[in-house]
């Protein structure tokens, strides 16, 4: 097994570093930026829950189909797109 270098561990850390930051900051507004939208407490917690099941799903279904058709670049790309269209179709 290789070891990874020292320069791609530290992009990898970093880009780690500002996701879980980012969804750290914005985390505890959610519930109250759904609330104004007219979600129930009930309908929240359900939202909420089903996000991180979403999350962990859509995660092993990319790395599969990098992994498969050896596209990493391509499948990252198609993600932060179909990221993009998501939250700006959100408001």
């Amino acid at each position: 097994m290789q070891t990874p270098q020292p320069r791609a561990l530290r992009s990898f850390v970093l880009l780690y570093v500002l996701m879980y930051a980012a969804f750290g900051v914005a985390s505890p507004f959610w519930p109250r930026f759904f609330e104004t939208r007219g979600m129930s407490p009930e309908q929240i917690g359900v939202l909420l829950g089903l996000s991180t099941i979403v999350r962990l799903v859509a995660g092993s279904v990319a790395a599969s189909v990098a992994d498969r058709w050896r596209r990493l670049r391509q499948v990252l790309a198609a993600a932060a797109a179909l990221a993009a269209c998501l939250a700006w179709a959100l408001p």
